[in-house]
This record gives structure tokens, C-alpha cells and sequence, in this order.
């Protein structure tokens, strides 16, 4: 079995069991008016858990136990995605909407100063955060943060130049998909794109079915307008910041690592083994560790 089966295997397996778990039904709250779903365990301090592009809260639960052994653990669904039922209009479906829910979670649930551990996608809203509301964000955890390839400098943009053109080609080829009602194929290209070749065709059923769960997602993260982030928007964050990589990621994201991590201030930066873009899925045992361990110094 290639080892991208046995990681979707595992995930798939957690997506469909632990849910099922008492400890883990899943709350919603209202945040800037709409509905946001999460589960909530544990106790201590928090940590909220920021998930990326066509994901979900389940997308957490090999963190959820480990992680609520010592702190209160919040792992949620971003506006529009599962169990969210969206329909029509996706115009605030914008990485600013998304920060500002994040930041109205946290004081919704009146955690007063939260770590943020943000994947991707989330990696990026929670840097909107750590920007805009200092003061609600204890600690960060960014798991190859996207959207940050205008920080990439020297050398390393030289050789992100070809594959940024590639990855735009890519992303045309999504959209023209979604356009056609292919949704499959559209999250084949996507998924290949950001996980590397095969990932998709080794998923089983339920991980594939997760995905189209979110797919309704896909179109409006690449074809609305994003928010510029920029080193003099790093510069701001003051606030103590972990880099999460893996060993066997597509290149970009450590290249995107690289130019964020000359920008901040307080930072650190481990690169997990074993692992591609989804670090905290392929490889939980030393994400756990590592995390957790980072953590506790804060």
C-alpha cells in the first residue's frame, strides 16, 4: 500500500468513528451572523484549531484527545463549510470574514487569550489575526500557511517563479471543472496539487466523501478577492510563532515558509518527517509531541 493510502485511510477512519463519541458532539454558536459549528473538550488553556481549504472541524480529531488532556481544545467549521448548509450567495466567503469569525469566536467563547494552531488555509486567517487583534492570541502554530508566495524573496522566488506558473494553471483547470459540474475532477487536480501526485486516487471512500462534503468551497477560495499580507505586516506580530512543515511537501510550501519565517519576530521552526502538505494528519504522533511541547514554553 502507497504511503499516501495508509494516511487517508487513517483519516478516513476518523472522520467516520470518532464523531460518533460523546465527548465530541458538535456545538454552534453565532458569530457574525452566521451559525459556526465545533467541538469544544477539555479544559485548561485554550487552543483553537483553524482548518484549511475544503475541510472541516473532523479534519482535528487525531489533536482533539491528545491536545484536551491539557488544555480546552476548540476545533471549528469556517462560515460555509460542513455541517454548514450553504447555499446561493458566497460573496463574504473572504479570508477577512474568516478572521474576523475567528476573532469573534474566541471572544464568544470568552477564551480571552487563545494559541492558534492554523493549517494552510487557516494558517493564514490566524496570521490575519495575530495582526489585527493581538491581544486575543496567546501563541501561534501555523502549519504551511497559504497565500503567502509575495513574501518569498532571493533565490527561493527564482525557483517558486515556474512553479507558482504551474500551480495557476492548475487552479484555471479547477475552476474550469467546478464550471462543468465535475466536482470530482476538480478536487482530483486540487489535491494532487497540494498534496502531491496520487493522493487523491489513494483516498477511500470516506476521505473522498469528506472532501465533496466542502467542494462547494473550492470555487469561491480561488476566484474571490484575497487580502494582501505582506513582511511589514509580519513585522507587527509580536507574538511567539511555531512553523510547521513537512518532509515531503509540495516546494512551495516551505518556500513560503522560508520568506515568512525571516519576517516575524519570534519564531521557530520544525519540519515534521513523514509527512506532506496535511503534516498533522500524516504524521500525528510527532505533530502531537512537538506542538504540545511548544506549547507549554508559552
Amino acid at each position: 500500500m502507497k504511503p499516501w493510502t495508509l494516511r487517508t485511510a487513517l483519516l478516513a477512519l476518523l472522520l467516520v468513528v470518532i464523531p460518533e463519541r460523546p465527548e465530541a458532539q458538535v456545538k454552534t454558536i453565532a458569530v457574525g451572523g452566521t451559525e459556526l459549528a465545533y467541538l469544544d473538550m477539555g479544559q485548561g488553556p485554550p487552543v483553537v484549531m483553524v482548518h484549511g481549504t475544503i475541510s472541516d472541524y473532523r479534519w482535528w480529531q487525531a489533536q482533539m484527545d491528545e491536545f484536551s488532556q491539557r488544555h480546552r481544545v476548540i476545533a471549528y467549521s469556517l462560515r460555509h463549510h460542513h455541517p454548514s448548509v450553504s447555499t446561493g450567495d458566497r460573496s463574504d466567503y473572504l479570508p477577512r470574514t474568516h478572521a474576523a469569525d475567528l476573532a469573534g469566536l474566541i471572544q464568544a467563547l470568552n477564551l480571552v487569550r487563545a494559541h492558534l494552531i492554523g493549517h494552510s488555509y487557516g494558517g493564514f486567517i490566524s496570521l490575519l489575526v495575530a495582526r489585527d487583534r493581538p491581544e486575543l492570541v496567546r501563541s501561534l502554530v501555523l502549519v504551511e500557511p497559504a497565500r503567502l508566495a509575495g513574501l518569498i524573496t532571493g533565490a527561493d522566488a527564482e525557483e517558486a517563479k515556474p512553479i507558482l506558473t504551474s500551480i495557476g494553471e492548475s487552479q484555471k483547470q479547477v475552476l474550469e471543472r467546478l464550471d462543468q459540474g465535475d466536482a470530482d475532477e476538480a478536487l482530483r487536480i486540487f489535491i494532487n496539487m497540494v498534496r502531491g501526485p496520487g493522493t487523491w486516487e489513494g483516498m477511500p471512500n470516506a476521505a473522498r466523501a469528506a472532501r465533496r462534503d466542502n467542494v462547494h468551497t473550492l470555487k469561491p477560495t480561488m476566484a474571490n478577492p484575497t487580502e494582501r499580507f505582506t513582511c511589514d505586516d509580519a513585522r507587527k506580530i509580536a507574538t511567539p510563532t511555531l512553523l510547521v512543515g513537512g518532509d515531503v511537501s509540495p516546494r512551495i510550501f516551505p518556500l513560503m515558509l522560508n520568506g515568512l519565517q525571516l519576517c516575524l519576530a519570534r519564531v521557530e521552526r520544525i519540519t515534521i518527517s513523514k509527512a506532506s502538505h496535511g503534516v498533522y494528519q500524516d504524521n500525528p504522533a510527532d505533530f502531537n509531541r512537538e506542538v504540545l511541547g511548544f506549547l507549554k514554553r508559552q
